[in-house]
């Protein structure tokens, strides 16, 4: 079975991070549209072309996909984790509890 190296490990954090903040801005975006342009339906940089809730539920499955990968990587070798492995994947669990539910 493919262990998980720990630069694989950065890699897919990194990739959530960024998946995350992305989102985070089109949440920005949303509020500025919403608040200071007056726009009432303002629907972000991509929910202005696409429908919103297919967006959000693409974002999701991605970054439950992503999280995913982190985590069995994770718990299959915990040594991937370059510090605190007990916290992190903790975090981790919790994360994709949340993550579940947020999706469903």
């Amino acid at each position: 079975m493919a262990r998980l190296t720990r630069d694989a490990v950065i890699l897919l954090f990194a990739e959530m991070m960024v998946l995350q903040g992305i989102h985070e801005v089109e949440h920005i975006v949303q509020v500025v549209q919403r608040t200071m342009l007056g726009i009432g339906n303002g629907a972000g940089m991509l929910g202005s072309v696409f429908d919103i809730e297919p967006v959000h539920m693409v974002y999701n499955v991605a970054f439950l996909a992503l999280l995913t990968a982190v985590y069995l990587g994770c718990r299959r070798d915990i040594g991937a984790i370059p510090k605190n492995p007990s916290q992190v994947m903790l975090l981790l669990k919790v994360s994709f509890v949340f993550q579940i539910w947020h999706t469903i």
